[in-house]
């Protein structure tokens, strides 16, 4: 296949990139299986009509994609997406769902073009098909390569960026450190057409490799509070500069309102200049928490290990960092001991939640009572700055006791009179925690309808041997009184 007319001067073109999506293979592909995979290559390149029945020669399970043949429009701006010309590609196309959501790996240091430049083509291929893709890289080198797979494709590139839980480097392991280093998620749809995304950089923000992250993200915070939008623009080849770009804007909710912002990314390159520069809109986005759709979690009951814990934490961590509000239905003290953990344990903006009482399962027409369940539902609340700056010594601290009933009454009448209480449990005992829980949810029960929301956090408390013991603090006050926003 030629390339298209181009309309710069990059000589030579880069070669067509052939696409053969298709989930997973079942085994090692054989010789044989591999010849049906050079069949179908020569046949998409040539236009010609595939032989029936080639899709199940080839050794992959689910359903197979049709071959997509990326066609080079210049080096400087990606590929362009072709489908395959041939009667069973297209009676399949149509047949064959469209992944919601595609996760692509970009390479990490010192890759080769080769590979670099077949990763931009996977994202580009995946945006065109209406997908969204997902990356989650660790460490500069793949940070920029995600960058610069979203600004070289066909069209601008639209993401989020925010930082998930800890994750082991394969760079670091190699290097026998074991030093665990943070991942950002990236979250890309396909963009608006190149003639409408906005080259303009003359009053945005240039990003050198040694512009600090933090001072970055604090700019970004306070510009957004005055505009709708701030530009950042680096160098194309300045792999430093573009990871701390994408820092930045990682933190940036947690600095300053809170509210979730959404990135446009692109490229341009000016006349006399060599390199071409990466720009990215930064945007103010709604706080999804608020106008999106709720995300239901599960928390982990008494017979979980560890690990299914820990991807519980950092589930609730990652959804209240994109600002998203939480719904769990709590079912026994362990399930309630665990999510409270949980809100305990994140970062940046406390885990506010209000819970109340809902009937669980079963029906009372069975003739036994209905099972009842703790239905919590979290928002990101203050930053923990903004927390710990409250003044804890003018309202009350209650210890959990067994009368559930006259903790609801104490709650209420302190929140009444001093604005907020504090309830403090040991950590370790799943019993208080489960009963500080159940008195806060009954306090709208025993005060004839007053609605309170509640901040946990972790602390210390003497444990009458004269040492200290981990105990979770409650602070209860009307709900509503607590700052709130996105970041978690």
């Amino acid at each position: 296949s030629s390339a298209p007319s181009r309309s710069c001067s990059c000589t030579p073109p880069p070669p067509p990139l052939l696409l053969l999506h298709a989930p997973r293979f079942r085994a090692f592909p054989s010789h044989r299986a591999m010849r049906g995979c050079a069949v179908v290559a020569s046949a998409v390149v040539r236009r010609a009509r595939l032989p029936v029945g080639i899709w199940s020669a080839l050794p992959v399970s689910g359903p197979v994609v049709p071959p997509v043949l990326l066609v080079p429009r210049c080096c400087c701006r990606g590929f362009a997406s072709e489908a395959a010309s041939s009667s069973e590609a297209s009676a399949s196309s149509s047949s064959t769902h469209k992944a919601e959501r595609v996760v692509l790996y970009p390479p990490g240091a010192n890759a080769p073009s080769a590979k670099a430049d077949k990763f931009a083509g996977l994202v580009a291929a995946s945006l065109q098909d209406g997908s969204q893709v997902e990356m989650n890289p660790i460490g500069s080198p793949a940070m920029w390569h995600c960058l610069r797979a979203l600004s070289v494709g066909p069209c601008s590139a639209d993401f989020r960026v925010n930082w998930v839980s800890n994750a082991q480097s394969p760079e670091s392991s190699d290097a026998g450190n074991g030093e665990a280093r943070r991942a950002l998620r990236l979250l890309a749809r396909k963009g608006a057409p190149w003639e409408e995304f906005d080259k303009n950089i003359s009053g945005g923000c240039f990003v050198t490799r040694g512009t600090q992250v933090e001072q970055l993200a604090k700019k970004l915070a306070l510009e957004l509070r005055g505009n709708d939008c701030v530009t950042l623009h680096t160098w194309a080849d300045a792999e430093e500069a573009v990871a701390v770009m994408l820092k930045a804007i990682a933190i940036a909710p947690s600095l300053g309102d809170g509210a979730p912002v959404r990135c446009s990314a692109g490229s341009v390159r000016k006349d006399g200049q060599e390199v071409p520069r990466v720009i990215v809109h930064v945007f103010k986005a709604p706080n999804r928490g608020a106008a999106g759709p709720e995300f239901v979690a599960y928390p982990p009951g008494g017979a979980a290990d560890e690990e299914r814990k820990k991807v519980f934490n950092d589930t609730v961590r990652s959804r209240l960092t994109e600002g998203q509000t939480i719904v769990m239905e709590c079912r026994g003290r362990d399930a309630t001991a665990n999510a409270m953990a949980a809100l305990a344990s994140v970062r940046l903006r406390t885990g506010r939640f209000q819970v109340r009482w809902v009937d669980a399962f079963g029906d009372a027409r069975d003739g036994g009572p209905v099972p009842r369940a703790l239905r919590v539902r979290v928002s990101s609340g203050e930053t923990w700055e903004e927390f710990n700056a409250i003044n804890f010594s003018k309202t009350r601290r209650l210890q959990v006791g067994k009368d559930v009933k006259a903790l609801a009454l104490a709650i209420g009448s302190e929140v009444k009179k001093l604005g907020g209480v504090a309830v403090h449990a040991y950590a370790d005992s799943l019993p208080c925690v489960f009963s500080a829980v159940k008195a806060i949810a009954s306090v709208s029960t025993e005060h004839s309808g007053m609605s309170v929301d509640c901040v946990p956090s972790f602390g210390w408390s003497d444990d009458g041997a004269g040492g200290k013991s981990r105990s979770i603090r409650f602070y209860v006050r009307r709900a509503g009184k607590g700052g709130g926003g996105g970041g978690g």
